[in-house]
């Protein structure tokens, strides 16, 4: 069984051309470089049952020898992916999930092994492999990667760097990948050589995903739970990043923006147990990505979720096409610079920073003998104290909800969002029948002041776009605005009634995580 972390760079021609030479890897220990070329193939199952369980069968063929690796891609450290991996030399015509031995691995497998197979997506790869050794004694191989990915008829070029590690490398991998983001300034690639193929054989570009269930167990330490929790979160976030990138399809965006906002939240949990130096670097530099990828959120939520059912409601009145074309250039204008954001050295460092901070245990090293002993006890007391005391803010506020100001209202939307996150984080600790139930009485909450909130930014917005208009256009533009705004003022009564039926409904709900 193979366990590594594979961490990829994307590469131009001139990257390319220069990191076949010795100079990038002068003052490292760098093995003679050896240079061959593959050709992958992918299999999967008629459903992609495989990669629907995260997991990846390839045939690698060089010459007229064949191997098949069967590998389990797990939650990614930060930047890098986690692999547990099963290969073999392949002996028959085809790979079979019956072949691997391993228990652990079979495990991911059960109930697939008879399954048929069959090729889905195939690149031909020329690869140049140097063995690193730093001075610390920290081992790396890195892979130059080139070639094309046939998909639609021709092949699709493919060029990156491709660096692992034994996880017990783990912190060199990530001390050398930033000096790579550094000096050479280099974009990371978020995507596997299977997910690209996957996106140009069905001729689309990245698709976006959920965050993956949490592992939390009973027995997990404080912790184990923090540094798990922070795992997910930019699992998560980077699962989504290329679909920013690539795609404009808006729910890249917001799973994206979802999984920082997760991030923040758990380790607002965990507060008083880091050390307040490490809390405030991670909090900001989230929190400064989360703030460049709002504004495109908010647009995208006012085009799709409040301007357009406003136009179907009214009718497509001639007022609206004036304020359509700048609607469509301010949403045009903010996801090119939330791209940049995440083009950007800050955002790239960050993330290998965060795998470095995970691998090293930087708030162990920081706290030195003065460690809390809290990180080391279960997490089932800190998880109840976390859960009452977020159930207790919306209690507090949701009996007196008609009393609110705008401002407290808003502030009621983020405890809720806040007590959401907590259950996600904490709710493999107890039974799955009452979270789901508790959920369900939570989730009136969220959206309702979800619309509430949106329907406040939409006048915002508004008087943006109007400001930069003139004469009879300035006109079309104020005039469209109060129709979206007047069509959503009888909506929000209700949505507001419903919002009251829904926090009563709450308000009787009893918490579990005593009992």
């Amino acid at each position: 069984m193979i366990r590594e972390l594979a961490l990829a760079f994307q590469l131009g021609p001139a990257e390319a051309a220069t990191l076949r030479g010795a100079a990038p890897w002068r003052g490292l220990g760098a093995g003679r470089a050896t240079t061959r070329t593959v050709t992958l193939t992918w299999f999967d199952t008629p459903d992609q049952a495989l990669r629907d369980r995260y997991i990846s069968l390839c045939v690698e063929a060089a010459g007229t020898r064949r191997r098949e690796r069967v590998e389990m891609v797990g939650l990614r450290l930060a930047a890098a992916a986690e692999h547990l991996a099963w290969e073999a030399p392949l002996r028959s015509e085809a790979p079979t999930l019956a072949t691997p031995r391993d228990e652990r691995l079979r495990s991911y497998l059960d109930g697939l092994e008879e399954a048929p197979l069959a090729p889905v997506y195939r690149a031909e790869i020329k690869r140049t492999s140097r063995r690193l050794s730093t001075a610390d004694g920290t081992i790396v191989d890195a892979i130059l990667e080139e070639g094309g990915i046939v998909a639609q008829g021709s092949p699709r070029e493919v060029c990156r760097l491709v660096l692992r590690a034994a996880p017990e490398m783990a912190s060199g991998l990530f001390a050398l990948a930033r000096h790579i983001a550094v000096e050479w300034k280099l974009p990371l690639a978020t995507r596997s050589l299977a997910d690209r193929a996957r996106d140009l054989v069905a001729n689309q570009p990245p698709g976006w995903t959920r965050r993956r269930p949490s592992d939390l167990g009973p027995d997990s330490t404080v912790e184990q739970a923090m540094a798990s929790m922070v795992r997910q979160g930019f699992d998560h976030i980077l699962a989504n990043q290329a679909s920013v990138l690539e795609s404009d399809d808006p729910e890249g965006i917001h799973q994206m923006r979802v999984g920082l906002r997760r991030t923040r939240s758990a380790l607002r949990l965990f507060r008083k147990l880091l050390p307040a130096a490490q809390y405030d670097w991670l909090t900001a530099e989230i929190k400064w990505a989360t703030a460049q990828l709002g504004p495109a959120r908010d647009m995208d939520v006012f085009e799709d979720e409040l301007v357009a059912p406003a136009v179907a409601g009214a009718g497509d009145h001639a007022a609206f096409k004036a304020l359509a074309g700048r609607i469509r250039a301010e949403r045009t204008r903010r996801r090119r610079a939330a791209r940049r954001a995440l083009e950007s050295a800050r955002w790239r460092i960050f993330v290998l920073e965060v795998g470095g901070w995970l691998t090293g245990q930087a708030w162990r090293v920081a706290w030195g003998p003065d460690l809390p002993d809290k990180l080391l006890s279960p997490i089932g007391d800190l998880a109840a104290r976390q859960l009452a005391r977020r159930h207790r803010q919306i209690h507090r506020d949701g009996r007196r909800f008609h009393e609110l100001t705008p401002e407290e209202r808003h502030q009621l939307r983020i405890d809720v969002k806040k007590l959401r996150y907590a259950l996600d984080f904490f709710g493999p600790l107890y039974a799955e029948r009452r979270v789901t139930r508790y959920l369900e009485r939570l989730a009136g909450l969220q959206d309702g002041l979800g619309y509430l909130n949106d329907v406040t930014v939409a006048r915002r917005l508004i008087d943006g776009l109007c400001a930069g208009c003139k004469g009879e256009t300035l006109v079309r533009c104020l005039l469209a605005g109060g129709l979206i705004l007047g069509w959503h003022a009888h909506g929000a009564v209700a949505r507001e009634d419903q919002l009251k039926a829904d926090l009563a409904v709450f308000l009787r709900a009893k918490p579990f995580w005593n009992s």
